[in-house]
């Protein structure tokens, strides 16, 4: 098993502590609410998604498994927490649909891209809509003014993003006779 792989995994099994913690948010431990150390982990565990690519390549241990492991990570993260949220009704359920349509949309993209022995890369795009969506999480955690809106932004480039990954690979979806 790979450092990268291990962080990975490590991001992976902090989502349930995230979760209860915000399912507890109204609750205090040492005086500090939950929804703070949800907040918190919740920040740490999306940081750390630059952490398993960065040591993945500077260790030279790109795997498979990693490749498998640090997006499934970043999803089950936000969809969780998003979740959560919907059930705190902190936020409606549409925009939560809205993500979580498009990332099955698009692994389910990827995957036939990978089938065809296609790679599809990483935009630029992407990143932002990864910190956007992590910028409007923990404003909706911490019940900030404007996370609702800051959330329509992240969501807006989301669906961008999508539309311009299915666009710019469009060849997946044509048949490849060889």
């Amino acid at each position: 098993m790979t450092i990268p792989n291990v962080v990975s995994l490590v991001r992976i099994a902090l989502i349930p502590s995230i979760t209860y913690f915000l399912c507890f948010s109204n609750c205090t431990f040492a005086g500090i609410e939950y929804k703070y150390i949800a907040c918190a982990l919740f920040i740490l565990v999306a940081l750390s998604d630059a952490l398993d690519g960065y040591l993945a390549r500077k260790l030279n241990q790109v795997t498979t498994l990693g490749k498998l492991l640090d997006p499934l990570a970043d999803k089950l993260l936000v969809i969780a927490v998003l979740i959560v949220l919907i059930e705190k009704r902190l936020v409606p359920a549409l925009p939560v649909m809205l993500i979580i349509m498009r990332d099955l949309t698009i692994s389910l993209f990827r995957g036939l891209a990978a089938s065809r022995h296609l790679i599809i890369a990483a935009s630029p795009w992407g990143k932002i809509k990864t910190v956007l969506q992590v910028i409007a999480i923990a404003m909706l955690i911490l019940s900030l003014p404007f996370a609702i809106e800051v959330l329509w932004v992240s969501i807006t480039i989301t669906l961008l993003t999508g539309a311009q990954i299915i666009w710019n690979n469009k060849e997946v979806l044509y048949e490849r006779t060889t």
